[in-house]
């Protein structure tokens, strides 16, 4: 299928859907797709309620790709329609006649009903794409290509959050081990079990992220967890996600829970070793 989404001497535009981590999975790969081609790559990054925070707020300007900002969508507009094509398409726009039929042919084709849907592992995948005779144009939250493991040329966070970063992993050292407890497949007695097992073998404070801030509370105050990092709180959701995900990519491998994508994201950017283990 990676086939279909790049093609020599064409630029992409790449717009991926989804919430932070299917982002930056889509990202990483449109970038691996093209290094293929060594053609122009620009992200084209909306606002929604699955991720509801601009790039600029998350990461640093990345010298592989340049980035096209919007707004939350006008609810019932297509989720990536003809105004976005006028802004990104600008050797379409210098031929009139070209550019109206290459829209109204973006415009239909990305109607939400025109999307591809794909069903994995109770997963729903959404990709559709348009080639043109200059430029491919793909939105998507389908894997299409295999995670390529130098997420640091790619994602330098922000500086206002890379600060927070520094901060949190100020507090433990790349020997730690990660732990990441899913609020549906963990209990805090077990946890904490863990836990003291960890500190006494490794004789480091491990570092645990959980969605279940009850959770979190609980062991708070004998071991270090991402409800603790200074400033958390004024943090949004994805703010806060892409902190916690490169504090676990900083220790020395993941025990986890549950095998999701928030999970999965953290291995992969350091090829850190996960390991299930049941905590409920």
């Amino acid at each position: 299928m990676a086939s279909l989404f790049y093609e020599s001497g064409k630029a992409m535009v790449v717009k991926p859907l989804g919430d932070l981590c299917t982002r930056m999975l889509v990202i990483d790969q449109a970038t691996g797709l093209n290094e293929l081609t060594d053609n122009a790559l620009t992200i084209v990054w909306e606002k929604t309620d699955e991720c509801p925070v601009g790039y600029s707020d998350l990461f640093a300007p990345s010298p592989r790709f340049s980035v096209e900002e919007f707004g939350f969508a006008t609810p019932g507009e297509p989720t990536w329609g003809s105004d976005d094509f006028d802004r990104i398409d600008d050797a379409a726009s210098r031929d009139a006649a070209r550019a109206r039929s290459l829209e109204r042919d973006f415009d239909y084709r990305f109607y939400d009903q025109d999307f591809h849907d794909w069903e994995n592992a109770g997963f729903t995948y959404r990709w559709n794409f348009v080639k043109t005779d200059s430029t491919i144009y793909v939105a998507s939250s389908l894997p299409f290509f295999g995670w390529r493991g130098d997420r640091a040329q790619q994602f330098d966070a922000a500086p206002s959050l890379q600060m927070h970063i520094d901060t949190a992993t100020g507090f433990f050292t790349d020997k730690a081990v990660g732990v990441y407890a899913k609020s549906d497949s963990s209990s805090a007695s077990a946890l904490s079990d863990l836990l003291t097992i960890l500190e006494k073998e490794t004789g480091q404070l491990p570092f645990v992220v959980s969605d279940d801030a009850s959770l979190l509370d609980q062991i708070s105050s004998q071991f270090l967890s991402s409800s603790a990092l200074p400033g958390a709180e004024s943090l949004s959701a994805p703010e806060r996600q892409l902190v916690e995900l490169e504090c676990l990519a900083r220790t020395s491998q993941i025990i986890a829970s549950t095998d999701d994508l928030f999970v999965r994201t953290a291995a992969l950017m350091n090829g850190l070793k996960l390991n299930a283990l049941e905590l409920s």
